[in-house]
């Protein structure tokens, strides 16, 4: 089964080679831009019904991701824009693809601040919290133990996974723990 996402949004949602651009971050700065990923998702959702009606792809993709890694922290506006782009990706992608056969994701942009979000589950269906876990860019993990390291997992992620009101899952990890040379606090894209 597959799970599409948009990775990389117009004008960068994070600053970071996933998003397409390295730099500043200019995703939610303007109508233009924030609309343009609207259209996108509209155009993707379209597609992804399409798929639909092939014999051969029929069932094959389960959801669509609205936004891979928004750091809410460095998008104009925050996590308010974040929240704001979630709700009307989800309107959008919904017109062609149902909740009894799609979920609809967003991803947790950095912040843990989604309890109750999209709570209205007359309205709100079959949405999924993707969260993903990277110890190796956690200074303070780097000198754990594997087993603290599981500990770590098991424990304080654990929590926030049991503590959300919409079901989650895991869509990224490492098992990587080592320290990595940092710039700016990220690590070399050559080692990635």
């Amino acid at each position: 089964l597959i799970l599409i996402d948009l990775h990389g949004a117009p004008g960068s949602q994070n600053g970071w080679d996933n998003s397409g651009r390295v730099g500043p971050v200019q995703w939610g700065t303007g109508n233009t831009i924030y609309w343009r990923t609207l259209t996108v998702i509209d155009r993707l959702a379209q597609k992804i019904r399409e798929l639909d009606n092939d014999q051969e792809t029929y069932g094959t993709v389960i959801g669509l991701e609205l936004m891979n890694e928004a750091w809410s922290a460095r998008v104009a506006g925050g996590l308010g824009t974040v929240k704001d782009y979630y709700y009307k990706g989800y309107d959008i992608a919904r017109k062609y693809l149902p909740p009894e056969r799609y979920w609809i994701v967003i991803e947790q942009a950095f912040s843990g601040d989604w309890w109750g979000f999209m709570g209205d589950k007359t309205k709100y269906k079959n949405v999924v919290l993707d969260m993903h876990i990277y110890h190796c860019f956690d200074p303070n993990l780097w000198s754990m133990s594997w087993d603290q390291n599981i500990r770590q997992t098991e424990g304080p992620e654990r929590s926030f996974i049991n503590s959300q009101t919409l079901p989650v899952i895991v869509g990224e990890w490492s098992v990587a723990s080592t320290q990595w040379p940092y710039t700016e606090g990220f690590p070399d894209d050559n080692k990635k």
